[in-house]
């Protein structure tokens, strides 16, 4: 019973166990250091994902590009507006209303069309 501290170490762990400890200890500081770079890649990666109101705004962008190339999809399909009328390669509006001949002159303008008489027939019926 008066055996050593040593003595009972020795008796107890096998010949290389305490190199084994130096083995467990490296694997410990090695999983902490996984652990942190782990961490550090979530804060990094958390960090870039889009906020709702960025998520939002690209929405709106990508909304508008859409509206934007249904337009022109529109007009490669269809040379004239809606509502206006195809004839001999020109594209025409018939209103529905009576204004003045000034007051006429002003709406053509303000959708980019001239005001026009029509003096043949043909144009009248189409």
């Amino acid at each position: 019973m008066g055996d050593s501290k040593e003595e009972r170490e020795k008796h107890l762990c096998p010949l290389g166990c305490q190199d084994h400890d130096g083995f467990i200890t490296a694997l410990r500081l090695l999983s902490l250091v996984l652990l942190a770079a782990l961490l550090v890649a979530v804060l990094v990666k958390g960090s870039k994902v889009p906020s709702s109101q960025e998520q939002e705004k690209e929405k709106q962008r990508i909304h508008q590009d859409l509206d934007q190339l249904k337009a022109g999809l529109d007009r490669l399909c269809r040379p004239c507006p809606w509502d206006w009328t195809l004839f001999q390669g020109n594209c025409y509006f018939f209103s529905t209303f009576q204004q003045t001949w000034k007051d006429s002159v002003t709406a053509c303008k303000e959708v980019g069309a001239q005001l026009v008489v029509i003096k043949s027939d043909e144009e009248q019926v189409c």
